[in-house]
């Protein structure tokens, strides 16, 4: 199964990639979401910035979306929005 994973470079993420590549996914797209503030009621912050040099070490392309409020509403609008570009450029 084609697969995008939503990635923020923690350990958790990165995990769920391996667990999904060992079940034979194939994981066709990283998305990141990227918050200017540790404010960010649905996102992780620290460290994000590292996300696409994990992405290029794993030979996995990323799309990565910046967002500047810490509305949940909107981060989620946005994520939405990411996971429609996923499937439009990248799965599909």
């Amino acid at each position: 199964m084609k697969l995008a994973a939503l990635f923020s470079g923690g350990k958790d993420s990165t995990y769920a990639i391996y667990l999904a590549k060992k079940l034979s996914h194939s994981v066709d797209v990283l998305l990141t979401l990227y918050p200017h503030s540790s404010e960010s009621h649905l996102l992780h912050y620290p460290n994000i910035k590292f996300t696409s040099l994990q992405a290029e070490s794993m030979k996995i392309p990323q799309l990565i979306e910046e967002i500047r409020t810490t509305d949940p509403k909107d981060e989620f609008k946005r994520l939405e929005k990411l996971i429609i570009l996923a499937k439009e450029k990248i799965l599909y």
